[in-house]
């Protein structure tokens, strides 16, 4: 752009806001070609803007500043609020994770108390199982299938046993709640059955009918628990003594046959 003076500038009289200078208030002492002076005038407009410049720096620094020191109490509140929530939180959180460990214990100790009573179940049943073998001596079939249980009852017992091991546990037969009543249950039907075969099938169809239930509330306590290798090696029992029961079911009414010819 360029400015070409008419007359010698006599003055400095800035005219408005854009700061165009005029000659005596009523000559224009330059054509603008652009929209910057040149020559004198473009330093005097130069130091003017400058001026204006610098002023509206300091006015906007003043104005940040005056903001910042205004935020500041704020941000240091949020900071300070902000960690005490994250302490609470956090020991909200520590204190919920031990108060799981605990339940966790309780429930894990539940569970080995129902395996231990397994245990003691399995273990009363071995002996039962070695007579009722005995008492089929005449009785082929039954024997077989009295001896081929015997087995199963005594790798049932192994097998639970490796559960109370794996849970921390001492495989115990103090408990003998399960195992008392599966004792017992030798004798019940020597009331209206003075044979010894029928008797067995009785017994032993009303024990293996216990056992299920046992294991089918161990599997769904172990998978409950998140105990998966538990809950596979009950589920692998239960499959044996539900073949058991139904073994017995179906033979129950040979058993009667065969002692009615007896007699």
């Amino acid at each position: 752009m360029c400015l070409v003076p008419s007359v010698p500038l006599n003055t400095t009289e800035l005219d408005g806001p854009t700061g165009a200078r005029r000659s005596n208030g009523t000559t224009d002492t330059r054509e603008q070609v652009g929209s910057r002076p040149a020559g004198r005038d473009a330093y005097v407009l130069g130091q003017a803007d400058g001026a204006a410049g610098a002023h509206r720096i300091r006015a906007a620094q003043r104005t940040d500043s005056e903001g910042f020191a205004d935020q500041l109490p704020k941000t240091s509140l949020a900071v300070l609020l902000g960690t005490v929530a994250a302490g609470f939180v956090l020991r909200r959180a520590l204190g919920g994770s031990e108060e799981i460990r605990k339940n966790g214990a309780a429930e894990n100790d539940l569970l080995l108390a129902w395996l231990n009573d397994a245990y003691a179940m399995e273990k009363a049943q071995i002996p039962i199982l070695e007579n009722h073998a005995k008492d089929a001596k005449d009785y082929p079939n039954i024997r077989k299938k009295d001896l081929q249980h015997l087995e199963q009852t005594r790798r049932h017992a192994e097998m639970v046993k490796s559960c109370i091991e794996r849970l921390g546990g001492k495989p115990s037969t103090s408990k003998k709640t399960l195992g008392t009543v599966i004792g017992n249950l030798g004798s019940v039907s020597t009331g209206p059955f003075e044979d010894e075969l029928v008797k067995n099938f009785l017994s032993d169809y009303a024990t293996e009918n216990l056992e299920i239930a046992s294991y089918r509330t161990l599997i769904t306590a172990a998978q409950e628990l998140g105990d998966r290798e538990t809950a596979r090696i009950c589920k692998q029992i239960l499959r044996d003594e539900e073949e058991m029961a139904r073994w017995l079911e179906n033979n129950l009414s040979m058993a009667v046959r065969e002692t009615l010819r007896s007699h």
